[in-house]
């Protein structure tokens, strides 16, 4: 005979089986109208933001919302939180990450067997010497050429005045952007400069001369001009140039000059010139890897269509041929040692693994620009986020933004192709005038930097007299659209004179 505790058991026990009877007849009827009933089932997870750029040591908060079978969303708090590289990127248990170095790395949300992603970026400050560009960067401030001429012979109008603006890249406001004008000797046409914060010094070059100016970063005065080797011109389709094109070594404090007697490397601190380097062909916009001592360049007017990976290591030259016809502007990517070529002709771009073992052909990818542009091919590259600024010439107004890989390949393989690709229509001036890209090597169009933890591309328009400064980063989280989006809302402008 059971006690009065085991009769309490039974009694509990009946009760729990009525319960789970009463709440399977629920289930199973749906109660009134005997509809079917079943608990929601998480279906996705989505990760706001989806991507996210921080610098080193700044944190970012992720939150998820989770899908469901019935057609609801909410947000969803208990979930794990994981990053594929801690090194690159932490997260906490609540979704906290934190820029741990340099880089791109993903961050994983899951919950009940369903996992949602999302992209983390971290920059650290910018190497040097990641792409052609015209106008160069000391310390807060952009040197911005304002020729009376572009490397054709067309006199620009409104009629530059021959001179340098130093601009204050992290001005608010175009009337207090400019700073300096530092005025060129009589007859001097300002092309192209390129900075060295280390030295505190600016380089300037001329497509008409073989002369090299010398300006002093802090009273911004010329002090010294010295001759390049090279007497002859170089022809190609945006003109004529004795020298094409200059930047900076940031390991030797040299630079390298582009000129029509092929690579020319100059020391600024003992006034010496060495060169040109064997093989090494006339270009116009080229780019380089300091730490591996290589220079991109960009080849068809001077020989056949292809590229030159010219080594200042060991004063070689490899030269290969390519199937683009009119390889145009080229960078670097110094942190993956990824070069990026354009082609003046056609949309398509080359992606090069840089580092190749001794006596092979460095390995290359394609990429097809998705726009409704023409000769999108000037090009600068913000090795620290990986994101490149590719603009238009020849009277475009087209800029595109590209999200490199971050991933350095393996030596003797493809790298991989942009996993975002941004564009847009430049807007109008502040004088109601339309944005104009000019002539290359003239005010080439675009380079990028670092200013306070900002990411900027800074262009420049036709007549050289409006600079527009982009802000990358936050280009980067703007929607893409396969007719364009509206580029206001990230574009200041700057009046040169």
């Amino acid at each position: 005979m059971p006690s009065s505790r085991d009769g309490q058991r039974l009694t509990f026990s009946r009760r729990i089986g009525s319960l789970a009877t009463a709440t399977l007849a629920i289930i199973i009827t749906g109660g009134c109208g005997g509809s079917s009933q079943q608990i929601p089932k998480l279906q996705s997870i989505n990760i706001s933001p989806a991507t996210a750029l921080i610098n080193v040591g700044e944190p970012e908060q992720f939150a998820a919302s989770g899908q469901f079978s019935d057609g609801s969303s909410h947000m969803l708090t208990d979930l794990s939180w994981t990053t594929a590289n801690p090194g690159i990127a932490t997260i906490s248990a609540t979704g906290l990450a934190t820029g741990a170095s340099a880089g791109t790395t993903k961050i994983t949300a899951s919950a009940s067997g369903v996992n949602g992603t999302a992209s983390i970026t971290v920059a650290a400050p910018a190497p040097p010497g990641g792409g052609s560009g015209s106008p160069s960067i000391l310390s807060d401030k952009a040197y911005v050429s304002a020729p009376s001429h572009n490397c054709k012979g067309d006199v620009l109008s409104p009629v530059n005045p021959n001179t340098v603006a130093v601009i204050n890249m992290d001005a608010r406001s175009s009337t207090t952007a400019v700073v300096a004008q530092i005025a060129m000797p009589t007859n001097y046409i300002p092309t192209a400069t390129a900075a060295n914060p280390a030295t505190n010094q600016v380089l300037v070059t001329s497509c008409s001369s073989p002369t090299v100016l010398i300006i002093d970063g802090t009273t911004n005065e010329i002090v010294d001009s010295v001759d390049a080797p090279v007497t002859n011109s170089f022809a190609f389709s945006g003109g004529k140039c004795i020298i094409c094109g200059v930047l900076i070594d940031s390991n030797t404090n040299k630079a390298i000059l582009d000129t029509a007697r092929g690579v020319i490397v100059f020391d600024p601190a003992a006034r010496t010139f060495f060169g040109p380097i064997p093989n090494s062909l006339p270009g116009e916009n080229f780019g380089y890897d300091p730490s591996l001592e290589m220079v991109l360049n960009p080849i068809y007017n001077s020989g056949p269509p292809g590229f030159q990976i010219i080594s200042l290591a060991d004063n070689s030259t490899s030269t290969i041929n390519t199937s683009i016809s009119r390889p145009d502007a080229g960078a670097v990517d110094t942190l993956t040692h990824v070069g990026v070529i354009t082609d003046e002709s056609s949309k398509t771009q080359l992606l090069i693994n840089m580092v190749s073992s001794p006596g092979n052909t460095p390995h290359w990818s394609t990429f097809t620009q998705g726009t409704t542009c023409d000769e999108l091919t000037m090009i600068s590259v913000d090795s620290s986020i990986h994101m490149a600024a590719v603009a238009a010439e020849h009277d475009q107004d087209c800029l595109a933004l590209e999200l490199l890989p971050s991933i350095e390949p393996a030596p003797d393989s493809a790298p991989g192709v942009p996993d975002v690709f941004i564009w847009g229509h430049i807007p109008q001036t502040p004088d109601n005038q339309a944005w104009r890209f000019g002539l290359d090597p003239h005010a080439i169009a675009v380079f990028t930097s670092v200013v306070n933890g900002n990411h900027f591309a800074f262009l420049v328009d036709k007549n050289a007299n409006w600079v527009a400064r982009v802000d990358l980063a936050a280009l980067a989280g703007a929607t893409p659209n396969s007719k364009g989006i509206d580029l206001a809302p990230y574009v200041a402008f700057f009046q040169t004179f």
